[in-house]
């Protein structure tokens, strides 16, 4: 207040910022000290607004960035050591940054089990989907639709990179199911070891049919570009004979 000869409103607010920002130092102080660090020790949030309204980000599992801005001027050269300190001591503060996120229902048996019939039917409506592929009767679309023997090969690759999707998605579930209901196992031994068994045997069938799927997906998308290919390289030698005879 003697540097900037504020006064009224200008020195209330002046104040009010002075003990926000004091508060801050307390805490900061209380974080950081590595000897305090070692036993439970109380931190002042509550001393001011600005220090509740931090909690989280000082003290909490965030990621947080301070900016310390210091002048080079002589004339400031107290401020600029001051300001140094209070920068080292909110360095010396260590969080752990992490999503405050839980999913739900993975303890739950019926859950798991409704889970499995939900997978099951996308499963079969995936093979709808690739029969309909299959079933293609050669109908010409933007890109390279030409039609070979029946078989549409962009619409065989979009069935393919869904199929591919779906796989690693429904494995991704199973490794997370089969890991929780190993990790809950010791808690209700008798009630698990009924219902584990049916769970897992649904997700290992489902994987192996998308896997079977998958193989002949690829196969029939293999068939229809070699025969593709080979329409093409006709279709050139023709043109070349047609342009040899003119």
């Amino acid at each position: 207040l003697k540097r900037t000869a504020a006064s009224g409103d200008r020195a209330k607010e002046g104040i009010s910022i002075n003990s926000g920002l004091l508060a801050l130092g307390n805490v900061i102080s209380a974080l950081g000290d590595p000897n305090k660090a070692k036993h439970t020790t109380h931190i002042p949030y509550r001393d001011s607004k600005l220090t509740r309204l931090l909690q989280d980000s000082l003290g909490g599992n965030a990621q947080t960035l301070m900016i310390a801005c210091v002048s080079p001027a002589e004339f400031n050269l107290n401020e600029t050591v001051n300001t140094l300190k209070y920068a080292n001591r909110a360095r010396n503060i260590k969080n752990s940054a992490a999503i405050n996120q839980e999913e739900t229902g993975w303890n739950d048996i019926i859950h798991l089990q409704n889970l499995v019939v939900k997978l099951r039917s996308e499963i079969s409506n995936l093979k709808v989907a690739l029969s309909n592929a299959n079933s293609n009767n050669g109908t010409l679309s933007p890109g390279r639709t030409t039609p070979v023997e029946g078989i549409n090969t962009e619409a065989m690759e979009d069935e393919l990179m869904q199929l591919r999707a779906s796989y690693a998605e429904l494995s991704r579930k199973y490794a997370k199911t089969s890991a929780e209901l190993a990790m809950h196992q010791d808690n209700n031994p008798d009630e698990l070891h009924n219902l584990k068994g049916p769970v897992i045997e649904e997700y290992e069938k489902s994987i192996s049919s998308l896997e079977s799927n998958l193989a002949m997906t690829i196969a029939a998308l293999t068939h229809a570009e070699n025969a593709l290919k080979e329409i093409e390289e006709r279709n050139a030698m023709l043109e070349k004979n047609q342009e040899q005879t003119k």
